[in-house]
């Protein structure tokens, strides 16, 4: 299940840093920001404190306010290993894939942070996908993220956050299906069984490599899938293959499935997701615009994905870290929700105040205009200009204003009406569903009798929304004038 929420990933590659925003909750995430920064620095003893600051000058410059922070590190940085338990149940498997993968290492598995994924289950035995990744290097790359104020929610890999959001993209997987996802600095190879993650190996190949020489990248992939064949204990062959993440002209895929021998499909991951068309703006240098889909589907994943992985796991128990991340995001949901119903009561039951307050008003402004008559029969006030209380009450004026701008075209965060005659007397600001709606209501505001609206109103696109400012002078003033 995909929480709804607001989620923000951070890659980093060597000096420079990516951050996708995005918005979780339906079948394919929206995009709502897309940052990259590089670090600059003279000498090597520096080199800490300017990741530092190109990367909080990054965070920044983001609008978005995220409920959590994902760290994407890359599959060729991470120990990938098909291991078999001898026996099944997740609670038993998590605690034997540290004992299990021991003998499958060079080095000492205390130098790795470890997550897994259950890709089978056969004659009581489970088989694991086991990953790690370094623990030197990582800490490395979180201390930067942590003195630029980021708490790290979760750790989790490009390979990961790629096939997760292809799952999204593509529709009707079922089965064994291969894909490479063509990177500027690598190729990476995953094959999956329906929705489960099967196997994935970094190839020693880019997406320049496949241009030039697609039949090389071809072999490298055949070699790679006769490696899973011979340790794959499912059912099903890899009939197909998919390629994602690079700008490929018609001339190399044929090539690359000719020589491969099995039919292939290009997916354009970016071109696929609502607000993907802010990577072709984004400052991504000479990179494709699939260059940020790692980021937005490990952000995606941690919403709630198949392909979730945390190698912060220890921290979090054994028995998952991102379920903690999706019970976190779904309690900030869920509180936004529930200051959502406070504030309807809370406004429900002031508005069944003001009528009574309203009612009470309207009785004495009758007592008060019998009072004036009386007066003025008396004689009293001649030779006073009256005009100066001809302004509109506040009652009057925030009834017009609620009746010329109604909550099904707009919501208005803010209204001052000022005491003084600097300045405008009234402003306005709020958000619109879209620009014609506010339109709408602009005109309607117009051609009100109380005030004068200012006919250059402040506008700006936030996302979906557009945010207005209406400023607004009274009538009465040319006479004062």
């Amino acid at each position: 299940m995909l929480v709804n929420a607001k989620v923000a990933a951070i890659e980093c590659q060597g000096d420079a840093f990516r951050v996708a925003v995005i918005k979780s909750g339906g079948k394919r995430p929206h995009v709502l920001e897309l940052h990259s920064a590089r670090a600059e620095y003279g000498d090597e003893e520096d080199r800490f404190e300017a990741r530092v600051a190109a990367l909080e000058g990054l965070l920044n410059g983001m609008k978005s306010a995220p409920a959590a922070y994902i760290f994407c590190a890359h599959c060729h940085d991470a120990v990938v290993r098909n291991i078999v338990i001898p026996f099944k149940g997740q609670r038993r498997v998590a605690a034997a894939v540290q004992f299990e993968l021991e003998p499958h290492l060079a080095f000492p598995i205390e130098e790795l942070l470890l997550d897994f994924k259950i890709s089978g289950e056969h004659d009581g035995e489970t088989d694991v996908l086991a990953m790690g990744l370094r623990r030197a290097q990582l800490e490395e790359d979180l201390a930067v993220l942590a003195a630029a104020g980021v708490v790290t929610d979760a750790v989790t890999l490009d390979a990961a956050g790629l096939t997760g959001l292809w799952q999204s993209v593509v529709k009707g997987l079922k089965g064994l299906q291969a894909v490479v996802h063509l990177r500027d600095t690598g190729a990476v190879f995953v094959i999956t069984d329906g929705k489960r993650p099967a196997y994935f190996r970094g190839l020693n190949a880019t997406a320049a490599d496949f241009r030039e020489d697609p039949v090389r990248v071809a072999r490298e992939v055949q070699h790679t899938l006769r490696a899973f064949a011979a340790q794959w204990r499912g059912s099903g062959d890899v009939s197909s293959l998919h390629l994602t993440g690079a700008d490929l002209d018609e001339e190399a895929v044929e090539a690359f499935a000719a020589a491969l021998g099995m039919p292939v499909q290009v997916t354009d991951l970016m071109g696929a997701l609502s607000g993907g068309d802010k990577a072709a703006g984004a400052d991504a240098g000479t990179e494709t615009a699939d260059a940020w889909a790692s980021c937005v589907g490990a952000a995606l994943c941690a919403a709630g994905g198949h392909f979730a992985l945390d190698f912060k796991r220890a921290e979090h128990s054994w028995r998952g870290g991102l379920r903690g991340i999706v019970a976190h995001l779904m309690f900030s949901s869920c509180l936004g929700l529930l200051l959502l119903l406070c504030t309807a009561f809370f406004f429900h039951q002031s508005a069944l105040q003001n009528d009574a307050v309203a009612a009470e008003l309207r009785g004495r402004v009758d007592e008060v205009e019998e009072e004036v008559k009386k007066l003025k029969t008396e004689g009293v006030g001649e030779g006073i200009d009256m005009e100066m209380f001809s302004a509109p009450t506040l009652l009057d004026t925030l009834t017009e204003i609620a009746t010329k701008m109604p909550d099904n075209k707009v919501k208005i965060e803010e209204i001052n009406i000022s005491a003084v005659s600097r300045g405008p007397w009234i402003t306005i600001r709020g958000t619109a569903e879209s620009d014609d709606k506010f339109k709408q209501v602009f005109e309607a505001l117009r051609e009100s009798s109380l005030f004068r609206v200012d006919d250059e109103p402040g506008r700006a696109s936030d996302g979906d929304l557009t945010r207005f400012t209406i400023k607004a002078s009274r009538i009465v003033e040319a006479a004062d004038e």
